[in-house]
């Protein structure tokens, strides 16, 4: 009889410590290991934020500076069209650089509303506790700020390049 309350022990003992170490190697980081990357990801997500709200000062001021220089084109072009001081050349030029003001336009166009949904799925993902989501969300916030802020420099360009042309 003792011998299998001592069998049955023994089997016990042995399955639980295979278990136990089954669930130490399953995590494959210790706690402080985990509180390390849970404080990496706070500092990862924190220096994204900052990152988007500086690109987000920098749309605002390039829109300023879009709309100062549509505003400056207006007025010159009602000068010249008063003083009617267009030649063909000149014409077909300013027609070359519309076309590629329009063209930014459009892509400019083709960002709006890309970034509220990014938006509220990293609100998502920071309820649900997925930081790996959360900061791949970001990323995607930042990528189209990103291009917004390259094709608005690139519209202020082919503004420039138009009002030369006037």
């Amino acid at each position: 009889m003792k011998k299998i309350i001592f069998l049955i022990l023994f089997v016990l003992a042995a399955t639980s410590s295979i278990a136990f170490a089954a669930q130490e190697t399953w995590s494959g980081k210790t706690t402080a290991e985990q509180k390390l990357t849970k404080k990496e990801v706070r500092e990862n997500l924190l220096l994204k934020r900052q990152q988007i709200n500086a690109n987000h000062l920098q749309e605002l001021q390039l829109r300023k500076q879009v709309k100062a220089k549509v505003d400056d084109l207006q007025r010159h072009v009602k000068m010249v069209n008063k003083n009617r001081t267009l030649t063909p050349e000149k014409l077909a030029l300013i027609k070359q650089s519309l076309g590629t003001v329009k063209t930014d336009l459009a892509a400019l166009q083709g960002t709006a509303g890309g970034i509220v949904p990014k938006l509220a799925a990293f609100k998502s993902s920071l309820r649900n506790r997925d930081f790996v989501q959360a900061e791949a969300d970001l990323d995607a916030i930042i990528s189209v700020q990103q291009r917004r802020i390259e094709l608005m420099q690139r519209l202020l360009s082919n503004l420039d390049n138009l009002q030369k042309s006037l």
